[in-house]
């Protein structure tokens, strides 16, 4: 990992002031070799890439938690934007870790993802999903009020008595909702106990 230090270390930022073009092209050219002798290395190998289960547990917890909030909040239209971020954590982890396992040279073994570059992926993530919230809540705008307008017919529009999952499909997608939304509605539901759940894929109004 010394070459990733040195590309943010002081004397390094330093030595390229004042100097002009050919500094920077050698530079930043010596980087991109390096890059290309990892890439080459890698594709020649036999390698898998994994979390350690309680990495597995706290990443998929974390998201979970970011899916529900954001649904609640922003609406069914927010998932996509979460469940996005979760796929760029994980390649922050793979990235990362990759960095650091090419100084070994070990072939046909296995990546593990140690909790500093887990921890560094899921701040990133988090930060930037953040203000991709921030940004998605000016866009829609009075989009929100709607949705969950739509939100409030779908649940007056449901069976008072015990009704099947398939049930709450068939109405959902009435109003255009995606079958994999009306999952996330109806758990939430479930949370807020606005409905119970007397067995697997049955429901009832509270």
């Amino acid at each position: 990992m010394d070459y990733l230090v040195d590309c943010f270390s002081i004397d390094s930022m330093q030595s390229h002031k004042g100097v002009k073009g050919h500094s920077h092209e050698a530079y930043y050219g010596a980087l991109s070799k390096k890059l290309l002798e990892i890439y080459e290395w890698y594709k020649c190998q036999s390698i898998e890439f994994s979390l350690t289960q309680s990495q597995l547990d706290e990443f998929n917890r974390n998201f979970k938690r970011e899916l529900k909030e954001a649904c609640q909040s922003f609406g069914i239209e927010s998932v996509s934007v979460i469940t996005r971020f979760g796929v760029i954590a994980f390649r922050i982890m793979m990235i990362l870790s990759a960095l650091r396992f090419f100084n070994t040279k070990i072939t046909d073994g296995t990546i593990e993802c140690t909790n500093m570059d887990f921890q560094i992926a899921m701040v990133m993530s988090k930060t930037l999903m953040h203000h991709s919230m921030l940004v998605f809540k000016e866009v829609r705008g009075n989009g929100l009020k709607k949705d969950t307008q739509q939100r409030e017919k779908f649940y007056s529009m449901l069976p008072n008595e015990v009704f099947k999952k398939d049930q709450a499909d068939a109405i959902g997608k009435q109003l255009e909702i995606p079958e994999r939304t009306i999952s996330y509605i109806l758990n939430g539901w479930i949370e807020s106990h606005r409905l119970i759940q007397p067995k697997y894929a049955f429901y009832q109004k509270t």
